[in-house]
């Protein structure tokens, strides 16, 4: 993780390392292993947040501290929002099929989710920049 130092990576990493079930061609994502870190760009938005708030103060300014929670806000309903989306689902790897050395290889994978109420919208992309959209 950029910008932490390395004795909260390391707590990150052993508390994330207890909670880890064994390598398996099936994984089960639930909100016991489904976790929301902040990466680089999410720290320097926390931090400018923390700006605007602290000028909000500073000036007594009513607008800053309206977009500073609103900004906030719409943070964390994200965060729920993101968390609803991937709880419950089911990911399985299958057997790919074997390919030469420069050749495209197609690895499936399938998606599935025990509840039928929820209806998660995910976008894989791969390092080709292609995505696919996945509907359920």
């Amino acid at each position: 993780m950029p910008l932490t130092p390395a004795f909260i990576e390391n707590l990150i990493k052993r508390f994330a390392d207890k909670r880890m079930a064994p390598f398996s061609h099936q994984a089960a994502i639930n909100h016991r292993n489904l976790y929301i870190l902040p990466t680089r760009h999410g720290i320097i938005f926390f931090l400018i947040l923390l700006l605007i708030l602290v000028g909000a103060i500073n000036y007594e300014n009513r607008l800053a501290y309206m977009l500073a929670f609103l900004l906030g806000s719409i943070v964390l309903l994200a965060m729920i929002y993101t968390h609803q989306n991937l709880n419950r689902l089911n990911i399985s790897i299958h057997r790919a099929e074997p390919v030469f050395a420069g050749q495209d290889v197609s690895l499936p994978i399938t998606l599935s989710q025990n509840s039928a109420n929820l209806k998660p919208a995910i976008q894989i992309q791969t390092s080709t920049e292609t995505a696919s959209d996945f509907h359920f």
